[in-house]
């Protein structure tokens, strides 16, 4: 695979030109936030299948939308409240588990 991107499996779908407004706790999607925005990287929405946004995996839906975090705010509990805006739809070719 040329150029990995992060996913973000979610139970909702998000559009291109939209704006997600979401609440990061878990430390494994805030290390992701922390990652795309110091080098500019899109992550991927993807659509949860089977499974949950909390805890273990998810399997995701193979279709999502690349999105950029348009911006960030640190709480003092160490979550991180996030925009996502919604660029275009993507194909996943292969899931590889990193973190």
């Amino acid at each position: 695979m040329d150029n990995p991107i992060p996913i973000f499996p979610l139970n909702l779908v998000l559009f291109p030109n939209t704006d997600l407004p979401l609440h990061i706790f878990e430390d494994r999607y805030k290390q992701m936030v922390e990652y795309c925005t110091s080098h500019t990287q899109p992550v991927g929405i993807i659509l949860i299948k089977d499974g949950n946004e909390v805890g273990n995996y998810a399997t995701p839906y193979n279709i999502g939308t690349f999105g950029h975090i348009t911006s960030t705010s640190h709480n003092t509990d160490g979550t991180i409240e996030i925009i996502i805006r919604g660029q275009e739809k993507f194909k996943i070719e292969e899931l590889l588990y990193d973190k």
